[in-house]
């Protein structure tokens, strides 16, 4: 192909299996509008719709063509790619979804890329101006988000020419007052990103389940806009307004995620990101995902600015840092959880003056932790510790740490019936409360072997 195809409405482009196409030009291999000087500037969902690509090979030689991108529909209703398989993409996305209402990206495989590390192979994306412009010169920068989108069964790494892409499935701009609806990410594999593999950003109602992650910098992001970035903190009309917004209605569910690999942040396995300043995450499920080997600094599960999450009955092994930790958290349920051999602690609440509220932190498990089995630290409150086994804390040091550890002006805490183990004398005590808390109700706690505490079994400084 010697110039860019342009797919017009009520249109089904179907390829043999054994069919290739070659692009052989510097712009993107095929779009849904004309790229002409003069063309209408396309608003809404009025643009060619009712489109259908499916099967073939893609090659868009992009060690030779080094710009483009393969597959982009914008402002449109009604797009289906299924199938494709697409190689070496440079500096633009394999198929970009920009203002679309209902798309499918059904089985398509993005092999090889070279551009920004925040570059997706798969995009969601909406009109708007900036350096450079979302659909450069041709976009009318009035914001159509996109909604109905799903993206299933698709595979994202490396090709023999080029290594893997920045992001597999992600957003990296938005505005105040505008969101992409109704998203679901599920049963993808992703292998080799130089970034986080999914990344929601300002997504409502979003389903992310049964995807397969390997060797990524990180796993799975859900953010609303992020308050650092000032371009994406103004409305459509260009009111700045520096404030992010709520984001809700998420469910992270059923994913494997294995090997994470940046070690310059806390975000490895899955990271529930609010924002202050307005941008709070709300009702967010993180429940039975695998996680296993998060690089060194990363966490298995980050949750932060954030209200009414459920993190539930997910197995995580072999963490870089914390196994989960909390930061200005409201209304968090973490329970049924089973940590096993993580670098620092098992379960954390803290930060420096980001505390907590009403937290339940029940019927978990911690095996091996580093540090401390549970900590509630910086002003937590009106929380719950209760039922969690911790096995073996501590391994990191010896007399440094304990099995439950209340810090730091933490009030209205109970800690019931949880049962903290050693297998040898590491820890100071199985559970430890400082002086500089307030009504903390300790009662029930079975820790045995009491020649295994450099202090005490139980250490409650506040009674």
């Amino acid at each position: 192909m010697k110039r860019t195809l342009v797919i017009k409405s009520n249109t089904r482009l179907t390829l043999n299996e054994n069919a290739v196409f070659d692009r052989q030009h510097l712009d993107d291999f095929i779009t849904n509008f004309e790229k002409k000087k003069g063309s209408s500037k396309l608003t809404g969902y009025n643009g060619y719709s009712n489109i259908i690509i499916e099967g073939g090979t893609w090659h868009s030689n992009g060690d030779v063509f080094k710009n483009g991108q393969a597959i982009i529909f914008a402002h449109a209703k009604n797009v289906i790619v299924r199938n494709v398989t697409i190689y070496d993409v440079c500096g633009g996305h394999a198929v970009e979804l920009n203002g679309i209402n209902t798309g499918l990206i059904d089985s398509v495989k993005a092999f090889g890329f070279d551009g920004e590390s925040y570059r997706g192979a798969f995009q969601i994306d909406l009109d708007k101006d900036g350096n450079p412009p979302t659909l450069g010169q041709y976009g009318s920068f009035d914001g159509t988000p996109c909604k109905n989108i799903t993206i299933q069964n698709c595979e994202v790494g490396p090709s023999q020419k080029m290594g893997s892409w920045g992001r597999a499935i992600e957003s990296h701009s938005s505005f105040i007052g505008v969101s992409h609806e109704n998203i679901r990410i599920e049963k993808n594999k992703i292998h080799g990103t130089l970034d986080v593999a999914i990344r929601a950003y300002a997504w409502n109602n979003v389903y992310i389940g049964g995807n397969t992650i390997t060797n990524c910098g990180a796993g799975i992001v859900v953010n609303p806009p992020l308050i650092s970035k000032p371009e994406d903190t103004v409305k459509i009309d260009g009111q700045q307004t520096n404030k992010s917004q709520k984001q809700s209605d998420v469910i992270i569910e059923n994913n494997t995620i294995d090997v994470t690999t940046l070690t310059n942040g806390l975000l490895g396995g899955i990271a529930v990101w609010g924002q202050g300043k307005g941008g709070t995450m709300l009702n967010v499920a993180v429940n039975k995902n695998t996680i296993k080997n998060t690089a060194k600094n990363a966490n298995a599960v980050y949750v932060k600015e954030s209200e009414f999450i459920k993190v539930d009955k997910n197995q995580i092994e072999n963490t870089g840092h914390n196994g989960i930790s909390i930061a200005t958290a409201k209304y968090t349920v973490i329970t049924k959880n089973q940590l096993i051999n993580t670098a620092i602690t098992g379960i954390y609440a803290g930060a420096s003056g980001l505390s907590s509220d009403a937290l339940q932190i029940n019927g978990n498990t911690v095996i091996e932790a580093g540090g401390h089995g549970i900590h509630l630290d910086d002003a937590t409150k009106r929380s719950q510790v209760h039922d969690n086994t911790i096995i073996n804390a501590g391994f990191s040091a010896v007399n440094r740490y304990n099995g439950v550890y209340i810090t730091n002006a933490s009030k209205n805490i109970t800690l019931r019936n949880n049962n903290v183990y050693c297998s040898e004398k590491r820890l100071i005590a199985g559970v430890f409360v400082t002086e500089t808390n307030s009504d903390i109700v300790e009662s029930g706690n079975y820790v045995p072997d009491q020649e295994f505490y450099y202090q005490a079994p139980i250490v409650n400084q506040t009674t």
